[in-house]
């Protein structure tokens, strides 16, 4: 979380998007409650403007998860209350 103020869109190969995989690492499942530590990570993603310019650039590690790789339907995943606080899933 602390390196997330320093990632773009530029730097996904070497760096968010390998710990994005980790962080999903039998991909995203629906109907599985998400971790703390997913539910943090993609958030934080998601508020960095920089992550989202020229996204197909970043497409394909979204897609070997499983996750759309468009900035409001992460956002749309991730409304709610979070893990950790009670056990909703994603809708």
């Amino acid at each position: 979380m602390a390196s997330v103020p320093f990632y773009s869109n530029l730097t996904i190969a070497q760096d968010w998007g390998p710990l994005f995989a980790a962080a999903f690492p039998s991909g995203y499942d629906q109907g599985t409650n998400l971790t703390l530590a997913q539910h943090r990570y993609p958030s934080a993603l998601a508020d960095r403007d920089m992550c989202w310019r020229h996204t197909q650039l970043t497409t394909s590690w979204f897609d070997d998860i499983d996750l759309p790789a468009d900035r409001g339907a992460i956002r749309a995943l991730l409304t709610g209350p979070a893990p950790g606080r009670n056990t909703a899933r994603f809708a």
